[in-house]
């Protein structure tokens, strides 16, 4: 057997044991104690270059699973711990992801008066419509959040070691909103392809720190419902990361449209991430979807980012990197409310390869596949 067959088969044993878990604490009257879980389980093929872990030759090495335990010592006291486990086929990035990781840990405590929320230890980070739930299948209309706004493997943090606070603001009105923050620090995984001789390149990663990290972002309801906008910025700091050694500071901000009705999905999100004279990054996706039936559903997407590295822009007139350009079609089908099944194809014409490629070099063409199945409970 296949170490990504054991894998597979090991995560489907423990949703199975936890679900069973779960019902026989509910069975005996255990209310402090909830557990929640899912499995996503991908088969994904390119006809390109690598491309977020997929190659030519398909990989059922593609996956997520996670175990989320709620102990609740009052009615606004609890401790959250998440355990996750995530495939990502061929990326590189693999090699700096553990088979089973901590994913959550914090203690959350809820000032009732102002029914203000406070998060101490690895929260996630309150950024945009889906980074609380980028890998919970079943809330997402294709196998991923779009990766111009959230990446995946490198150049991201879902969580952050700190502080997260999150106070609802106007309750009572139609235009009620909620402010977050949060302050601490995060790891991410920095990747670059970078030359080793005068005609070869390799391409090579690092885990990074970002420290002194601070950020908020702000949500408003509409008098239409299922309608809101949002928005956030932040700030942190990075020492030594590849493409320019040193301290310095990123800065940036993000909006977004979230339309969630009961048969029609309409959502876009744009992301600026500006290092001082040295990166610009701007991102972002449209994102549609209809129910054709209570079971069936059609969706589309269409994301787009950019970056400047301005150490090659000085040797290299004009450059500017068309790191993604992704568009997608794909169908869903609910069997149950909590286990769906997805069937999408990409079209690409992009940098956003994890193999050796010149920075400078012309954007690649591809196609890639990807059905996955996925299971919450």
């Amino acid at each position: 057997m296949s170490n990504s067959l054991r894998t597979a088969v090991a995560s489907a044993i423990a949703v199975t044991a936890l679900s069973a878990l779960a019902g026989t604490a509910a069975a005996q009257g255990t209310d402090k104690l909830s557990i929640h879980g899912y499995l996503t389980q991908g088969y994904a093929i390119s006809d390109s270059a690598l491309i977020e872990g997929i190659p030519k030759e398909g990989t059922t090495d593609y996956r997520r699973a996670a175990l989320l335990m709620r102990y609740a010592t009052s009615d606004n006291d609890n401790f959250v711990l998440q355990i996750a486990h995530r495939r990502l086929g061929n990326s590189p990035s693999m090699q700096f992801e553990p088979d089973v990781k901590v994913d959550w840990a914090f203690y959350e405590h809820t000032f009732q008066k102002a029914d203000t929320r406070l998060r101490v230890g690895k929260a996630p980070i309150p950024f945009g419509i889906y980074n609380e739930t980028r890998y919970v299948g079943t809330q997402l209309p294709f196998y991923r959040a779009p990766y111009a706004m959230y990446h995946e493997g490198i150049y991201t943090s879902e969580t952050v070691d700190g502080l997260t606070l999150m106070q609802p603001i106007f309750t009572g009105s139609a235009w009620a909103m909620e402010a977050n923050g949060y302050a601490g620090s995060f790891s991410y995984l920095d990747f670059i392809t970078t030359r080793v001789s005068p005609t070869a390149y390799a391409y090579v990663g690092q885990r990074e720190r970002a420290s002194s990290t601070l950020g908020g972002s702000l949500w408003l309801s509409t008098p239409i419902d299922g309608l809101r906008f949002g928005g956030g910025a932040n700030r942190y700091t990075v020492q030594n990361a590849f493409f320019q050694p040193g301290k310095y500071s990123f800065d940036g901000w993000n909006g977004a449209v979230d339309a969630k009705f009961e048969r029609v999905l309409l959502r876009s999100e744009y992301r600026r991430l500006m290092a001082h004279k040295l990166m610009d990054y701007r991102g972002w996706y449209m994102q549609g979807g209809v129910a054709l039936t209570q079971k069936l559903s059609l969706n589309g997407q269409a994301e787009r980012a950019n970056y400047i590295v301005q150490p090659i822009r000085a040797v290299t007139a004009g450059y500017t990197s068309s790191l993604v350009r992704d568009d997608a079609a794909g169908i869903s089908y609910a069997f149950t409310p909590s286990l769906l099944l997805k069937l999408e194809g990409h079209q690409t014409k992009d940098h956003n390869l994890e193999s050796v490629l010149a920075p400078t070099a012309a954007p690649v063409k591809g196609k890639y596949f990807i059905s996955s199945l996925s299971l919450v409970f």
